[in-house]
């Protein structure tokens, strides 16, 4: 019985090693690379689905071309067929299962996903793969998108005022110097919150600027009421001007 149990153990346990070669572990049959950034954050939009057949169902069945985009409509018989919602981070991928080319673009494709939460538990879903890359994760990272998607300012353009001053610590020490808004005093122009603005931007040594700038920081900002509905939106910044001298920006980001 010894003899009989020595030989098959030796056999069996090379007939797993040659079952673990010939069958595709997960981790070898997926051939997709991760996107760019594999984080979705918070308040970045996804849609996660109850698995992954479902998930993929989503992807390949309802996620089609429309007139401008996707097809919206498709898209929310999609969400009631499969069970899946439109939903969001914080998720981290951990496998690209599937590519999908949406609209004949270069930032059109969605990526069929594993991912986590922060929990551990292992969710499926479908995101927007161009779109998650860019989103700002950052305070620089969502100022920049917002304003300036290739990280260069032009001074005094559409509308919107921007001061140049010694430093950064001057630009935030204008910023600082800012009252803040009082409830009784919103929908009204605050000439308080101005005066001390200009008497900052004064002691600060800070002038209108001119030319292109390349911001490189976003720091502190404030918002100064003008009236019902207007405003201004100051922020301060650290950029190199066309000299690449390290330069304060005060940035108002409103247009009135």
């Amino acid at each position: 019985m010894n003899v009989l149990k020595a030989f098959i153990q030796p056999r069996g346990l090379a007939l797993v090693a040659v079952a673990m070669l010939i069958a595709p572990s997960a981790a070898t049959a997926q051939q997709e690379p991760l996107p760019r950034r594999t984080d979705i954050p918070a308040d970045y939009s996804t849609v996660i689905c109850p698995n992954e057949a479902q998930a993929r169902r989503m992807l390949n069945e309802f996620y089609v071309a429309g007139d401008t985009w996707f097809n919206g409509q498709a898209f929310m018989r999609g969400l009631t067929a499969t069970g899946c919602q439109q939903l969001s981070g914080p998720l981290e991928i951990r496998d690209v299962l599937a590519r999908k080319r949406v609209i004949s673009t270069e930032t059109g494709i969605y990526l069929l996903y594993r991912a986590t939460r922060p929990s551990g538990e292992s969710v499926f879903g479908v995101v927007h793969e161009a779109g998650n890359n860019r989103h700002g994760r950052t305070p620089q990272e969502k100022w920049l998108q917002n304003y300036s998607a290739d990280g260069v300012v032009t001074a005094n353009t559409d509308g919107r005022t921007t001061y140049v001053c010694p430093t950064p610590d001057a630009a935030m020490a204008v910023i600082a110097a800012i009252p803040l808004l009082r409830d009784s005093e919103r929908g009204t122009k605050v000439s308080r919150q101005t005066r001390a603005r200009d008497a900052a931007l004064k002691a600060n040594k800070c002038t209108r600027g001119d030319g292109k700038y390349t911001v490189s920081n976003v720091h502190n900002h404030a918002f100064i009421s003008l009236g019902y509905e207007s405003g201004e939106e100051w922020t301060a910044l650290t950029a190199l001007d066309r000299r690449g001298l390290t330069v304060g920006l005060l940035y108002d980001s409103s247009q009135h």
